[in-house]
């Protein structure tokens, strides 16, 4: 986690909330991450992946949020862009 921070590939928000988790946790010797919830999960891979300025302005429900991010992860970081590309137009 260091590592990633000092390259500047991960927020510092996000180690915070991480650097929480292992603070909480029960058992310290662990080798095992202390594990995040679903929303967890979804806020920070939304926030690493498409930004901290990343959001939805029509009201949808949270299904539909997940998709759209879905989407524009993939639109992002798919090997196949050239493919993506080709069917927009």
């Amino acid at each position: 986690m260091e590592k990633l921070l000092k390259q500047k590939r991960i927020y510092p928000s996000t180690k915070k909330i991480f650097d929480e988790k292992y603070d909480e946790a029960k058992n310290k010797k662990n080798i095992f991450p202390a594990g995040i919830t679903d929303s967890e999960f979804r806020q920070l891979i939304i926030k690493e992946l498409l930004g901290i300025d990343w959001y939805v302005v029509v009201p949808l429900g949270q299904n539909q949020i997940n998709e759209c991010a879905l989407l524009g992860i993939l639109k992002r970081y798919s090997p196949i862009k050239k493919q993506w590309k080709k069917e927009e137009l």
